[in-house]
């Protein structure tokens, strides 16, 4: 990839990693509060803090890998370049890391 492929990735997967967490913020978190706890004075800081850590965990867990898989998908048809080609190296670096996923 290009230099202004790697600026394209990082720029879009930042991006959508964004609009990923306002929209589980604005969809889940606060809609979820208001549910739980209708009166805010009444929400202990343990709660607040527990239900925001497992927004943030799932925002994290499942949103960063999805916006950069998209940000480098839309890197990839941004720029037309030649693909790096793959070494004995990388092919014993991925039969590691996928007997390491299997286990």
């Amino acid at each position: 990839m290009s230099s202004a492929g790697g600026w394209i990735a990082t720029i879009s997967a930042a991006a959508i990693f964004i609009r990923i967490a306002a929209i589980v913020m604005g969809l889940m978190f606060i809609p979820a509060m208001s549910w739980l706890y209708p009166d805010p004075a009444k929400t202990s800081a343990v709660v607040f803090l527990t239900v925001l850590f497992g927004t943030c965990f799932l925002t994290i867990g499942i949103g960063y890998p999805l916006a950069l898989n998209t940000g480098g998908f839309i890197a990839d048809c941004c720029t037309k370049g030649e693909p790096l080609p793959l070494t004995d190296l990388d092919r014993s670096l991925a039969a590691k890391i996928r007997k390491q996923v299997s286990a």
